[in-house]
């Protein structure tokens, strides 16, 4: 079990370096309104209907609970609004897929 912990941390610990990929983090995650602030109403829509075309309101809470962290945002400058970093999300992730593999 240790091994496979291990294994699993070591294969997926670069990501942590990467940013947003442009399969479905956008979507899902980096420009998601319901996400960027995460909001009791946004938390309520994820758990009655299904974003795009996923219904994941577990992974979702999840999600909110990270975007929800202070460091997870960068702040807003007179031009843009607040980003989401993608550090901490991949560092849940690879939590996850580590916890599935064990």
């Amino acid at each position: 079990m240790f091994v496979i912990l291990v294994a699993t941390l070591a294969v997926f610990a670069p990501v942590y370096n990467f940013d947003f990929t442009s399969w479905d983090d956008y979507d899902t995650v980096a420009r998601n309104p319901l996400l960027n602030p995460p909001t009791i109403r946004s938390l309520n829509a994820f758990w009655t209907r299904p974003h795009g075309d996923l219904y994941i309101p577990v992974t979702y809470t999840v999600w909110a609970g990270v975007a929800a962290m202070p460091s997870t945002t960068e702040p807003a400058t007179p031009t843009s609004l607040p980003r989401l970093r993608p550090q901490a999300f991949h560092i849940v992730n690879v939590v996850f897929h580590a916890a599935a593999a064990v």
